[in-house]
């Protein structure tokens, strides 16, 4: 054989090589995508049943893909390399969650409940469940796969826009439902008579504020792509400019999109999904201004302006009940304070070892006194942050936090060096921003249908490709 023909079929091998990989990636993006807007019809992903189907699925799915790229010879597309930090805190996290539910007997050493006055109640585990353990220990690690397979369909720009505004279709349709549940099938649950929050928007969820952040995520999703196509021009590399009528559709079902959630998150009566969403969104536009023209832009000032009066009109039409209810933020503050107080108690007594992840429900009435109202159930901190410190511990409870900080570091470091690149990790930014904002008052990062979701869009803004500037609009010869 020639040395040409040598090279050319050691050409046709690589292209077949990358072909075979590209739609592998490609199954496993709908497969991700599919997953995250399947998952809250689960009443929210909130039940040990739903934990351990979606575990089990992303469990099976990385397998399969981990074998078909072994088969296939292709390496992955990010590997742990990439992110070192956050892998070690994310192993440190892992491990010790594991480390609670251990025999204590183990290492010769001894655990105990302690109550507010004092007493104190022996365990054979650090953790006061281990069963609740277990099934967060579960939860934590289907996150942390579902996260580092997104990060290799991501890779591929182009593949990330479009995995961007599925996500994006994927809310609405979460949007609608809930709008046609409230309205038409007479404020049902699944097509079940509701047994909390009648009146209310809530979609597949049973909580309006954990439906709240979903849509919320939507919302920043909705904005940031509607202002995307709106600034659409001709990139560096010279691809084809979007016709005037093109722009002026895309444009126009992406707002229309986007109100539409906005019309569903006041529908919920929501005050801090609303909260979220407007400080999400405000961030993004921040990040437009600094980044383009957007104030001098003739269009953009239209898209902006149409984003103020048609919201303005859904806040009209929907958001009566938002109204009446911001009435009440004060006197609902004041019960929020207090049982944040009696957690900074349980906090304090499991400072180092935490009650074990998964537990507060079960370690808070323990220390659930008067002024908060025992007619209630309180099995949540409505406050993710103190239901970490309180779970695993002022030092292990810190690290997800500090993960998650590090990855807002890496979005903004790609937000600044992008010159065309940088609307999804803005987008991703502001997806942060929402759900820093809601879990300060509230427990959406506990439901597993809005942890998906929140993966799943903070997934597509990072890469980890050495270009500083990557046009979405050019099609990678890789996988």
């Amino acid at each position: 054989m020639t040395l040409a023909g040598t090279t050319l079929v050691r050409k046709r091998s690589i292209t077949a090589t990358h072909l075979g990989s590209s739609t592998l990636n490609h199954i496993l993006a709908i497969g991700l995508v599919t997953l995250a807007t399947l998952a809250p019809l689960s009443l929210g992903a909130n039940n040990a049943s739903a934990w351990s189907i979606n575990g089990a699925i992303v469990g099976l799915v990385a397998l399969i893909y981990c074998l078909a790229l072994m088969f296939t010879g292709n390496p992955l597309r990010v590997g742990l390399s990439r992110l070192i930090p956050e892998t070690l805190l994310a192993t440190i996290v892992g491990g010790f969650i594991i480390f609670q539910a251990l025999p204590t007997s183990l290492w010769g050493g001894s655990a105990a409940l302690i109550d507010v006055d004092g007493n104190r109640y022996a365990l054979e585990h650090i953790t006061a469940s281990v069963g609740m353990t277990v099934f967060s220990a579960l939860c934590y690690f289907t996150y942390a796969l579902f996260f580092f397979l997104v990060f290799q369909v991501s890779a591929n720009r182009q593949r990330a826009l479009f995995l961007a505004e599925a996500a994006f279709a994927a809310i609405i349709a979460h949007a609608v439902l809930g709008l046609i549940a409230l309205t038409l099938w007479n404020d049902s649950l699944l097509f079940l008579e509701k047994w909390a929050y009648h009146g209310v928007a809530t979609g597949t969820f049973v909580n309006r504020n954990s439906y709240g952040t979903f849509l919320a995520i939507g919302f920043v999703l909705g904005v940031g792509l509607t202002l995307r196509a709106a600034l659409s021009k001709r990139s560096k590399l010279g691809q084809r400019l979007p016709r005037a009528d093109e722009k002026f559709v895309m444009v126009g079902l992406q707002l229309v999109g986007t109100v539409l959630i906005l019309a569903a998150l006041l529908s919920s009566q929501s005050r801090m999904g609303l909260a979220a969403a407007l400080a999400g969104g405000s961030v993004l536009i921040i990040v437009a201004l600094a980044k383009t023209n957007l104030a001098r832009s003739g269009l953009g000032l239209m898209v902006t302006i149409a984003f103020i009066v048609v919201s303005a009109a859904a806040f009209f039409v929907f958001g009566g009940g938002t109204l009446e209810r911001l009435g009440s933020t004060e006197s609902d503050s004041d019960v929020r304070q207090q049982l944040y107080a009696q957690v900074a108690q349980l906090i304090e007594a499991h400072w180092l070892w935490g009650t074990g992840a998964g537990t507060f429900e079960l370690v808070y009435p323990l220390f659930h006194r008067w002024p908060v109202s025992p007619d209630l159930i309180w099995d949540k901190a409505h406050n993710t942050y103190l239901t970490l410190w309180s779970e695993l511990g002022l030092v292990v409870g810190t690290l997800p936090l500090i993960i998650f900080a590090i990855i807002a570091a890496r979005l903004l470091v790609l937000i600044k060096q992008r010159s065309e690149d940088w609307w999804l990790p803005a987008i991703s930014l502001s997806a942060l921003v929402v759900v820093a904002t809601h879990s300060l008052v509230d427990f959406s990062m506990e439901i597993q249908g809005v942890v998906l979701m929140l993966l799943f869009v903070v997934g597509l803004g990072l890469d980890f490709s050495t270009k500083k500037s990557a046009p979405l609009t050019t099609s990678e010869p890789a996988n």
